[in-house]
């Protein structure tokens, strides 16, 4: 039954949503965690101040998500029809191996 094999497209679509909130959610921890390293930082006059500060951090959390996915969906490709859908296709998974070696070597 090959109604059951998905092509590379039927596939992007079906993770799209996943990868998003997935990366959504890890960009949304990395976000509050700068927010509340600079409600520290400014302890005394954080929550009275006029500025607000939240509107950069809402722009750095979209900005951060959109970098992140576009590559991911831009490198995504089966080159045969799969009866399963992983997040991470084939052609995605050098890319994804070279970004955990310079990671390692970072460290």
């Amino acid at each position: 039954p090959s109604d059951l094999l998905h092509t590379s497209t039927q596939c992007l679509i079906r993770i799209t949503p996943e990868f998003c909130g997935i990366v959504g959610s890890v960009s949304s921890l990395l976000v509050m965690a700068l927010e509340r390293f600079e409600a520290f930082r400014k302890l005394s006059t954080y929550e009275n101040s006029k500025t607000s500060r939240g509107i950069y951090f809402i722009a750095l959390h979209i900005s951060l998500t959109a970098i992140i996915i576009i590559p991911g969906i831009l490198v995504y490709h089966y080159p045969t029809r799969v009866a399963h859908c992983s997040l991470l296709a084939i052609d995605g998974r050098h890319v994804a191996r070279a970004i955990t070696v310079i990671i390692s070597d970072c460290k």
